[in-house]
């Protein structure tokens, strides 16, 4: 048989025998772990990007707890100095009463 531009079919196969070899040991050696690898440094980041959100919901969460909580607070505190500022009015206009009570005795309105 008269094979043109002398082609050796034999030698082709080997070629291609040898590139599929080169071709399986590469996916082995190179590509198995390196997919590996990036699928773990993926789960190790989008686990740490959970992480993450899920303190700062937790932050988010203690911030408006105590916001509410000073608010409360400030409530309270106003509530109370509008009591002593009552009290204050009441204690000084009884002690008023009782200095003009007190400066009567003394001095005597004339009638």
């Amino acid at each position: 048989m008269n094979i043109p531009l002398n082609i050796d079919w034999q030698q082709i196969l080997l070629h291609l025998f040898n590139f599929v070899i080169l071709i399986a040991g590469l996916y082995l050696l190179l590509y198995k772990p390196v997919k590996k690898f990036m699928d773990q440094r993926t789960a190790h980041y989008q686990e740490a990007a959970d992480e993450a959100a899920a303190k700062l919901a937790q932050a988010e969460a203690m911030e408006a707890e105590y916001q509410a909580k000073l608010a409360d607070t400030e409530a309270e505190i106003s509530e109370k100095r509008a009591e002593a500022e009552a009290a204050l009015a009441r204690e000084t206009a009884s002690q008023l009463q009782a200095a003009k009570e007190q400066a009567d005795k003394l001095i005597p309105t004339p009638a």
